[in-house]
């Protein structure tokens, strides 16, 4: 099965390329109001083109095929997985993804001034700075995956995420960024291993930083959240009896015994 839904350049599919741009302006592509499922061993929603706006969409159940896999195979397919910049992306879900919720290429966080310090910003300012805002991930195995932005600033950032009960990570930087990190207006919850884990890739003595506004940090909530998988998972794999456990980790997670 190929992706659900691939919103994309015919240029240059893989970079995001658009050679109708004119005057600046991208040719426009919209996807809202949709419930997606299912999607098989590959992203539900891939966003590889900028302009495009990606608005109140749920995604579950983003499965992650390990039959005839090597234990070590680290292709992680995401709900929501959004290559490029400039892509309004706002109050969508993801949920039950096998592998991640949402794959996010950061924002420049020149761009993220006025959601720094909304008090001091006007209303305009605040809205231009929230093309990425209140989108949700929860039951993955990674809520959210940064990557860099793709304008070469030294600096990415997000805001407006709701991350809760995901298996190792709510935030993450796999093979670790290359660039500070900004989280702004991020809520992360019940996570059962780290809550961030924001790794970077880079010579010792560079000026990196992560900065965090606004950004809640919710251990486990009830005794019912403590009773889920109280047993660890044995590294050799397979699907353990108790369902409540994550039934397909990689050899790469956290929550292996």
């Amino acid at each position: 099965m190929d992706l659900a839904v691939w919103i994309s350049s015919a240029d240059n599919p893989y970079m995001g390329i658009d050679k109708s741009e004119t005057n600046g302006s991208y040719a426009a592509a919209t996807l809202s109001g949709n419930v997606m499922a299912g999607s098989y061993d590959v992203d539900t929603v891939r966003v590889d083109l900028r302009g495009a706006v990606v608005v109140d969409n749920l995604g579950w159940g983003t499965y992650k095929e390990m039959n005839g896999k090597s234990k070590f195979d680290d292709i992680l397919p995401a709900t929501f997985r959004v290559t490029i910049n400039d892509v309004i992306l706002r109050r969508n879900t993801a949920a039950g993804s096998e592998r991640l919720g949402f794959y996010l290429a950061g924002q420049p966080c020149s761009n993220l001034t006025a959601a720094k310090t909304p008090a001091s910003a006007t209303a305009a300012a605040v809205q231009a700075s929230l093309r990425v805002a209140n989108n949700t991930a929860h039951s993955s195995l990674v809520g959210l995956m940064l990557e860099a932005n793709d304008e070469f600033e030294l600096c990415s950032g997000v805001v407006g995420f709701n991350l809760w009960r995901n298996w190792d990570f709510g935030v993450f930087t796999v093979k670790a960024i290359r660039t500070s990190a900004t989280l702004i207006d991020v809520t992360v919850a019940e996570s059962k291993h780290v809550g961030a884990l924001i790794l970077y890739q880079g010579e010792l003595a560079d000026p990196v930083e992560v900065q965090m506004y606004r950004v809640n940090f919710i251990g486990i909530s009830g005794p019912e959240s403590c009773s889920i998988c109280n047993g660890s998972i044995p590294m050799t794999g397979g699907i353990t009896s108790d369902l409540s456990c994550h039934q397909k980790l990689s050899r790469q997670s956290y929550n292996r015994e």
